[in-house]
């Protein structure tokens, strides 16, 4: 059975973000990054793509950097029969087809983790299943792969619209950005990340309130400006939507976890 000891998704880190474990974690580590990043691996220097991910073992020398830096991450123990992980290879970089599932399950386990549920570690344990297994058919999905003119492109777009939330683009903007039209440029995108432009945007802007609602004092209005909301009214109904609570109500949630 898995135990997820520490886990976080859509975790902002700054400028000159950089992790140095020359014996490891001493726990398992699942990494995904919306961002390029600069790994060492067996002596290698290696510059990630967006949307990489990495299974470290628990002692294999941990060296990576960047930033800023948006990331989910996650520390987990699990018994010897599970070390294989369904067939994933440890200590190696490499790159989920359509990889936006990872942020809501990640997202999934982290509040079963920092809530007070009933048989939440039986539901942390299936959520992680369901992670690795998800992983493992995105692997070794049969898909038609965006030209890597095109997905750089567009990668190139997302980082910029993660970078300045504040800023609300329509489908036509940014479709013109990369020089497609509004329909292809939909389907690229979906295609590309796994989720709709709209969505995606959504879902990021949830997932930074939530880390400003956690761990700062900042109100709720500045919340809603800084991330693009007209105002905090408009926020408040979209937060509750996909969340389940009010913005104060999540505060003081996670601020008494």
């Amino acid at each position: 059975m898995v135990t997820v000891t520490s886990v976080r998704h859509a975790y902002p880190e700054g400028a000159g973000f950089r992790i140095e474990r020359p014996f490891g974690h001493g726990d398992y580590t699942f990494l995904h990054f919306m961002n390029e990043m600069n790994f060492s691996i067996g002596g290698e220097t290696v510059c990630t793509r967006p949307d990489a991910c990495i299974l470290y073992d628990k002692t294999t020398p941990q060296y990576f950097s960047g930033g800023p830096v948006l990331h989910d991450w996650m520390h987990f123990t699990c018994t010897d029969e599970k070390t294989d992980l369904a067939g994933i290879e440890l200590n190696r970089i490499f790159y989920p087809v359509n990889g936006g599932f990872i942020t809501y399950i990640t997202q999934e386990i982290e509040r079963e983790f920092f809530g007070n549920f009933p048989d939440k570690e039986r539901m942390i344990a299936a959520k992680f299943d369901e992670l690795i297994v998800k992983l493992k058919r995105s692997l070794n999905a049969e898909t038609t792969p965006v030209a890597p003119e095109t997905a750089a492109a567009l990668e190139t777009l997302r980082q910029e619209l993660f970078t300045d939330l504040s800023k609300n683009r329509s489908i036509g903007e940014m479709a013109q950005r990369v020089g497609f039209s509004a329909s292809r440029f939909f389907e690229l995108y979906k295609k590309t990340f796994g989720i709709s432009p709209v969505n995606d945007l959504i879902v990021t802007k949830i997932n930074a309130a939530k880390n400003l609602l956690t761990f700062t004092d900042t109100p709720i209005s500045e919340i809603a400006g800084t991330l693009g909301y007209a105002n905090a009214t408009h926020f408040t109904r979209q937060f509750k939507e996909r969340v389940g609570a009010s913005p104060l109500s999540y505060r003081q949630m996670t601020k008494n976890t």
